[in-house]
């Protein structure tokens, strides 16, 4: 948890920020509660920056995540029949298990990698299972981006808004490094 800081000591932390000597580190799943619950107005209103485009795009992406995995669903019940009553519940199981396990771990650049394994494992499977693994694959790439994104621009937020750090600053925590 990060201490409450006086506008003069966040302004020094803005300065260690800049020059490496700390970080700021935001949950993803902070994050995206953040972008998903709190309305663009209110979080203009707090902080006096405005968060509407940003807002959507996590918002979007998330539902976009969503409708991927209801298609994925769709997908299984249309191409195995019967199968799909053991199908549509794995997939369901492995969608949870993937989605908490991968919320807080990962960055940009694995989390590409792993899309970019899923289009090619894909060449290789017949049609029926290559476009269900792969709207599977989709719906967990725009998952996890959309909590690599949230945090990110929370932390942007964070770094551009003594009154968002203010509003947060029980929910982050400050890592001082040593020089």
């Amino acid at each position: 948890m990060a201490e409450y800081l006086t506008p003069e000591q966040y302004e020094k932390l803005l300065s260690d920020l800049n020059d490496g000597e700390a970080s700021i580190l935001v949950s993803r799943n902070l994050a995206r509660q953040f972008f998903f619950n709190v309305g663009h107005r209110n979080i203009r209103d707090l902080t006096g920056v405005s968060m509407t485009g940003r807002k959507a795009t996590v918002v979007a992406l998330l539902f976009l995540s969503l409708g991927l995995a209801a298609l994925c669903l769709a997908l299984v019940v249309r191409e195995f029949g019967w199968w799909a009553m053991i199908g549509v519940p794995m997939v369901g199981i492995f969608w949870t298990v993937f989605a908490g396990f991968t919320t807080e771990m990962g960055n940009y650049l694995t989390t590409c990698a792993w899309m970019a394994a899923s289009v090619v494992i894909t060449w290789f499977l017949p049609p029926e299972y290559s476009i269900t693994l792969l709207t599977f694959a989709a719906s967990m790439f725009s998952y996890q981006l959309a909590h690599l994104i949230a945090e990110t621009f929370l932390s942007q937020l964070l770094q551009s808004s003594y009154d968002a750090y203010d509003m947060l600053c029980e929910q982050i925590e400050l890592e001082h490094h040593a020089v």
